[in-house]
């Protein structure tokens, strides 16, 4: 059986376009909802709930001050405390692989950008389009999320590298690996998944 949840409030705007819905247990969750583009911008509105999803609440829309405007949205992770990461494909309009992160439910976001691995330390330089994607808090704390690299050759979009970026719960400094590429899914602190061509 299904019941309605209160109507989502928003003001009018170019499209309403649900995206991304997350619940970090049966009380608090958060939905992403696309509702205006152009000029490299992706305007979002982030509601949350904290009784299961009978009403909501918007934490960030188009106004506020401090959050990810630009680029395209890959993905979004919440934990019941609040703290939150949010990842971008900025379509190589921005170099370099950005992260945000949030510690008050989505209200205020830290903007992130990547250094390059020091294994491969050209991995974000001019002509590599990264973007970051499959964002995940552990339980620990820990954020992880993945950054795929691609380039054209010979008008063909091919991959130049796939890396795992973590930050650890209270560090400073990101970690960087290499890893099979794809979608990244972490089903504990140590195993994970990656989907690619196999898994």
């Amino acid at each position: 059986t299904w019941n309605p949840s209160e109507p989502l409030q928003s003001p009018p705007y170019e499209f309403f376009l649900p995206d991304i819905f997350i619940f970090a247990d049966n009380q608090f969750g958060w939905l992403m909802v696309h509702v205006g583009a152009g000029m490299s911008k992706d305007y979002i509105f982030i509601f949350s709930t904290k009784n299961g999803g009978r009403s909501w609440e918007i934490v960030f829309d188009p106004y506020s001050p401090n959050g990810p405007h630009t680029c395209s949205k890959t993905g979004m992770d919440f934990l019941t405390d609040g703290r939150g990461v949010l990842t971008l494909h900025c379509q190589g309009v921005r170099d370099g692989a950005i992260i945000n992160t949030t510690t008050n439910n989505g209200v205020e976001w830290t903007e992130h950008i990547l250094s390059a691995p020091s294994f491969e330390s050209t991995a974000f330089d001019y002509g590599n389009y990264c973007h970051t994607h499959s964002p995940q808090i552990l339980d620990d704390g820990t954020i992880v999320a993945a950054v795929t690299c691609e380039t054209f050759v010979d008008s063909q979009l091919e991959t130049t590298g796939n890396f795992q970026y973590s930050l650890e719960l209270g560090a400073d400094i990101w970690e960087s690996y290499e890893y099979p590429g794809g979608d990244l899914l972490y089903v504990s602190e140590s195993t994970a998944y990656a989907f690619s061509d196999e898994i």
